[in-house]
């Protein structure tokens, strides 16, 4: 595993500056594009068949794309580039690609940089509960680049994100929504929202996952004002059909529902909730 990553170990025991969201003398930590792809080489070069190289370097296409908001455009794309590269050559040959293929691979990103993105992204949000899931899932996507970065380096990630986490500036500040939820979910992973169903006069559909039973729904304004019940129209017993995820509708038109909108519906005993920036969208997914 690469040395550069470890550089900036030290910045946790010299302390974060959580008032400004920066890390203290940290500035010469750096993970680079070349650094990964020399790792991806060996672990997917090294499969015992062609198709199991092939598939270890799609997953990891699926991975640095998930942390493009993190790393940068540029820097995943030199990673992609590489990849796309490496998936053309026979196997007995995967491991003497050039991991150099352009300027651009050598693209380095510090620690610094990687936290000042994940405040941008995280931190400016309205709310408490939304800045923490932001932070969330920052934590939940650097992990599935464990392998490539090591360790050590999604440890030491993870702490940053908590500091920022526990920060009044981040994650322990901003507002308090007044609704019910109790656990923010994203879309997609088998939701569905069409602003205009295709019955019962056009209202709005949600469309729950597979095995996602609630026993009510409601459709309210970011702070818990305006809300308007939804109805099940079909609930069947088979949940590997269309008709087996839970269809519920609105009973007003999409344009009646604040925007943006959070969906909250009750499954196994716990508000579970998702954010519908534009009710009137055709689809969400």
């Amino acid at each position: 595993m690469f040395n550069r990553s470890f550089l900036c170990a030290s910045a946790l025991a010299l302390g974060l500056l959580v008032s400004n969201v920066t890390i203290a003398d940290s500035s010469n930590g750096f993970v680079c594009a070349s650094d990964i792809n020399q790792v991806i080489q060996n672990q997917c070069c090294s499969k015992r068949t062609r198709r199991q190289s092939k598939q270890c370097l799609n997953d990891y296409v699926t991975k640095i794309t998930k942390v493009r908001g993190l790393v940068g455009t540029q820097y995943a794309k030199a990673v992609k580039q590489f990849i796309k590269r490496s998936r053309i050559f026979p196997l007995n040959k995967c491991k003497t690609v050039d991991v150099n293929l352009n300027d651009a691979n050598d693209l380095c990103i510090s620690y610094d940089e990687i936290v000042e993105k994940v405040s941008n992204a995280c931190c400016d949000k309205k709310y408490r509960q939304d800045r923490l899931s932001c932070l969330n899932s920052k934590t939940t996507n650097i992990k599935k680049l464990k392998d490539a970065i090591g360790e050590e380096t999604v440890e030491l990630y993870s702490q940053l994100i908590n500091r920022l986490k526990e920060s009044t500036n981040c994650g322990a500040g901003g507002e308090e929504r007044t609704t019910l939820c109790q656990t923010m979910r994203t879309t997609g992973k088998g939701f569905l929202w069409k602003g205009k169903g295709e019955a019962y006069g056009g209202v709005p559909v949600a469309i729950l996952p597979i095995f996602n039973r609630a026993t009510s729904c409601v459709v309210e304004g970011e702070n818990g004002n305006g809300a308007t019940s939804m109805w099940c129209s079909s609930q069947s017993a088979n949940p590997w059909n269309g008709v087996g995820r839970q269809h519920w509708r609105g009973r007003v038109k999409c344009g009646s529902m604040k925007k943006p909108s959070i969906l909250r519906c009750k499954i196994g005993g716990k508000w579970n909730c998702w954010k519908i920036n534009n009710p009137c969208q055709g689809r969400i997914e």
